[in-house]
């Protein structure tokens, strides 16, 4: 969540987990940042607990599946989403690491082919993070705690992989930082064994379990990052690093159970009816608890899959 989001809807839904809100929202935007992703735009609209026949059927489902709700919690089950494939782009959206620094202003992201290097040896290849928001977290692998960043009652210390590194093409280069998984690809090693060997090796030599250098040129696509509107300088972001196969997956292992919702496994015994709750539009956050009911005058559609019959609420 973004801006006023922070202060109203997420302040009151961090406030609420433990009463397990049922939270209807229309407008965000879905991508695949660590795992399933969403995210709050300008016109994105909150429905907390509404007075929607679903939200009362979810309730209901809640109740009687505490068990399988919370293993869906702890197993972080939107984790698991359907591989990404991208595609080598074509030779035009190739940019020269010379003329990047021209278009960092009008373009974010950009396709480099080269060659990357780990220049300095002596930096952390590795931290401690939030895993709900891997964020940098202060406490010791593997402690249950309350993140300062997302909230997250439960989130879980775990290290993650960092690597600063210079790409290098014929016409020059840029120093750019890999996180989580591209870092892991281009060091061939996981963040459990960086941590492992600069918490019980502290003095051999890194190098003898991480990878160096590509060995051939490489397809390298980063994000240009400004850190406020009146810096002049950018930083780069290694996003993922493509071989010379035509694709390459990202992301995590497919679900075996991809597209099956969790409230459907068992038909016989839960008999939800499927209903589409169509909210009121909104030029900002329509942010609707039970103390703040929503107007009489809005309609919501509710369309089930007998009869597709609307009526209003």
């Amino acid at each position: 969540m973004w801006e006023d989001f922070v202060d109203n809807e997420c302040n009151y839904i961090c406030e609420n987990l433990a009463k397990k809100p049922v939270v209807v929202a229309k407008h965000l935007k879905v991508s695949s940042f660590n795992g399933v992703s969403l995210s709050t735009k300008a016109n994105s609209s909150f429905f907390i607990n509404g007075p929607f026949d679903i939200v009362e059927d979810f309730k209901i489902w809640a109740k009687k599946n505490t068990e399988t709700l919370n293993n869906i919690v702890s197993e972080k089950c939107y984790l698991h989403l359907t591989p990404s494939k991208i595609s080598l782009p074509n030779k035009s959206k190739y940019t020269d690491i010379k003329n990047i620094q021209g278009l960092q202003k009008t373009q974010k992201f950009f396709w480099i082919k080269g060659k990357a290097f780990v220049k300095v040896l002596k930096q952390p290849f590795w931290y401690m993070s939030c895993d709900n928001c891997n964020k940098v977290s202060g406490a010791n692998y593997g402690d249950i705690y309350q993140c300062v960043y997302c909230k997250y009652p439960n989130s879980k210390a775990a290290p993650r992989a960092k690597v600063y590194l210079q790409l290098i093409d014929s016409t020059g280069y840029i120093n750019a930082t890999a996180i989580g998984e591209p870092a892991e690809s281009f060091l061939l090693c996981n963040a459990k064994t960086l941590m492992d060997h600069s918490v019980l090796n502290p003095d051999s030599n890194i190098i003898d379990i991480i990878h160096l250098a590509t060995e051939e040129e490489k397809t390298f696509y980063i994000k240009a990052i400004q850190q406020n509107q009146e810096a002049t300088e950018f930083k780069y972001e290694l996003l993922f690093i493509l071989g010379s196969d035509s694709t390459v997956t990202t992301g995590n292992q497919q679900s075996k159970d991809k597209g099956k919702s969790p409230m459907l496994e068992d038909e016989q015994s839960q008999q939800m009816d499927s209903k589409l709750v169509t909210p009121p539009p909104a030029k900002r956050s329509l942010f609707q608890t039970p103390e703040t009911p929503l107007p009489t005058k809005k309609k919501t559609e509710i369309d089930t899959d007998k009869d597709k019959n609307k009526k209003e609420v």
